[in-house]
């Protein structure tokens, strides 16, 4: 499996999420809330303060990423692995890309940016 690619690319992807809420962060006023949550029409309806809706995006990716690192080293059927790896690291490199997509829409207004 391609995992330290994958690992490298959870590693950038943080990075980068966690840089870009820093700077969305400094330029929202005091107080901001950001959208967090959609509805089924893509209208928000759910909204957190700026420092936690900006980095819950990098938060996720890191646990989830360290899950992917963690779960198949303890997975008791080992032998049975290397099947499902391409299914792992599909699942593991959409994550990462939902999850930076998920940062830049919520960083969308910082930047003045309307997101639909």
């Amino acid at each position: 499996m391609r995992e330290r690619s994958l690992i490298m690319a959870s590693i950038g992807s943080v990075l980068w999420q966690g840089a870009m809420a820093a700077i969305a962060w400094t330029r929202l006023p005091a107080g901001t809330r950001l959208p967090v949550h959609w509805d089924a029409n893509g209208v928000a309806n759910g909204f957190a303060g700026a420092g936690l809706a900006l980095s819950m995006p990098a938060i996720v990716t890191a646990l989830v990423s360290l899950s992917f690192v963690i779960i198949p080293r303890v997975e008791p059927l080992q032998q049975r692995l290397s099947g499902s790896a391409p299914l792992l690291a599909t699942t593991w490199g959409s994550l990462l890309a939902l999850m930076t997509a998920i940062e830049i829409v919520i960083a969308a207004p910082a930047f003045g940016l309307a997101v639909p």
